[in-house]
């Protein structure tokens, strides 16, 4: 049985996005949604969220940077914790 047409486009998807983090890296890329659009369609910001943390193959470091520490540091605001 062949993947389906949802897999191969998953596995598509997140291949153009490791090469976009590979050649720009993680400090220049930063993850955002279109929340008011994705809700449209029964996607929760978790699920827009776990894409990047649970089903992409990023380090640890790289989320770091993608997931927040990258955008805060384009905006000179304070990381706390």
């Amino acid at each position: 049985m062949g993947a389906d047409r949802g897999d191969v486009r998953s596995a598509l998807e997140a291949l153009h996005v490791r090469e976009m983090v590979d050649k720009m890296g993680p400090q220049r890329c930063f993850c955002g949604t279109d929340i008011a659009r994705l809700l449209g369609h029964g996607i929760t910001c978790t699920d827009t969220i776990e894409q990047f943390t649970k089903h992409y193959d990023f380090t640890a470091d790289e989320l770091e940077w993608m997931m927040g520490r990258g955008i805060s540091e384009v905006l000179n605001w304070p990381i706390e914790g």
